[in-house]
């Protein structure tokens, strides 16, 4: 399964999460996925993006804590970003409140320093100005100056975990672009997915050119 996950993802490097979606979604193609178990609601990129962005995820879990969490609360989480691999996606479950920010430039920075590609949080994002400098993409509910640690503390890694309103598994696929953050279960048809995908790319592509060549959207566009 590991190499057949590489290979999809390097077939789909570069491929908007718009089209990935509706590979997964539409019924004509036999995957049959439904859109809200796809598709990460009110999360959005906080950066201008000059691709979409793709890897596996990695996953931190986290609860609400009744007393502030110590340190050996968040070292669960800590250690997993130390050791994430390059290319990981990080996907952090919150409680999904946008006013607490799940990540800082600290953490942002030894993520960068793994290589992991991406991080998607489940709640908001602070010290996005300096994260912006490290071109860490970045997919979160918004901004937030309040931080976590009087609120959640890491109880698990690399277990499921909810971001976006979707459970998310340790091996699904995470995409992500200015359009949102979409996730390939890792149970998937992973050839079928690039067959699908390649077949929406070609007809999108035929749409382009017939509409530069002046022909009308009914004969351009066939849904």
């Amino acid at each position: 399964m590991k190499g057949n996950t590489q290979k999809l993802i390097e077939k789909l490097r570069g491929v908007p999460a718009s089209v990935v979606f509706d590979a997964l979604t539409i019924p004509a193609y036999n995957l049959g996925y439904r859109p809200d178990k796809i598709f990460m609601s009110n999360i959005r990129s906080l950066f201008d993006l000059d691709e979409p962005i793709i890897g596996p995820a990695l996953t931190i879990k986290n609860e609400l804590s009744r007393d502030r969490p110590a340190q050996k609360d968040w070292n669960i989480g800590f250690k997993a970003i130390d050791e994430a691999n390059p290319g990981d996606f990080v996907v952090i479950e919150g409680n999904g409140d946008p006013k607490i920010s799940l990540l800082g430039d600290i953490m942002a920075l030894r993520c960068k320093k793994r290589g992991v590609k991406g991080v998607v949080l489940d709640g908001g994002c602070r010290d996005v100005a300096t994260i912006k400098e490290l071109k860490l993409p970045i997919f979160a509910m918004g901004t937030a100056v309040m931080g976590s640690s009087h609120y959640l503390k890491t109880i698990s890694s690399n277990v499921p975990v909810r971001c976006g309103g979707l459970q998310v598994s340790p091996k699904d696929i995470i995409v992500g672009d200015s359009d949102g953050v979409v996730v390939i279960p890792y149970d998937v048809d992973m050839f079928k997915v690039a067959e699908i995908v390649e077949k929406l790319l070609k007809e999108e592509e035929r749409a382009r050119k017939l509409l530069e060549e002046g022909r009308p959207l009914v004969e351009a566009y066939l849904l």
